[in-house]
């Protein structure tokens, strides 16, 4: 097997870029199958915390359910709490409607991977190499993000994303966002 470095250079991926980092989180996420020609935009991810109380990880299942009730798929970190709740609404709701391909992302990353097991209802799995392309990724994937409470981490992921979507490139990108 050739050697990843040499692969990125073979396909003109330059790390050092924001663009090279862009290219190289869409060739992985192609290759892992989690972006997939032909299927229908329908991926919402989910931010929040993982230490929730009862009544917002409720709202967050309710949330995810009627999510699931159109037929949308769920991405999260792949945690408990905010990135647990929102897949078992969709998961409940899927299965009401006798759908059976339900897709439920987990992106990680190893530290994250390392400290907590994905929550048990997560389908796909991808582990990215480092917080950067995770977040890159959550971006890449997404039709539409909600963001519900969190910590540091959901603030650090909403910066990111205020800063993708303020660029003025992406000024008329029909990104839904809810908060």
């Amino acid at each position: 097997a050739e050697p990843l470095f040499r692969s990125l250079d073979r396909m003109g991926i330059d790390l050092e870029s924001s663009q090279g980092i862009t290219d190289y989180v869409f060739q992985l996420l192609r290759n892992a199958r989690t972006l997939r020609p032909g299927v229908e935009p329908k991926m919402v991810v989910c931010w929040g915390g993982h230490s929730i109380s009862t009544e917002e990880y409720q709202y967050t299942k309710k949330v995810g359910h009627e999510l699931g009730l159109r037929k949308l798929d769920i991405c999260t970190g792949c945690g408990p709490g905010v990135m647990k709740g929102p897949m078992k609404g969709a998961t409940i709701a899927h299965a009401k409607q006798r759908m059976s391909i339900g897709r439920y992302l987990g992106l990680t990353e190893p530290g994250i991977i390392a400290a907590e097991a994905p929550n048990p209802i997560v389908n796909e799995l991808v582990i990215l190499p480092d917080i950067e392309k995770r977040l890159e990724a959550f971006v890449r994937v997404g039709h539409g993000i909600i963001i519900f409470p969190g910590g540091a981490g959901t603030a650090e992921e909403f910066l990111y994303l205020l800063g993708i979507l303020m660029h003025p490139e992406n000024r008329d990108l029909p990104f839904p966002v809810i908060l």
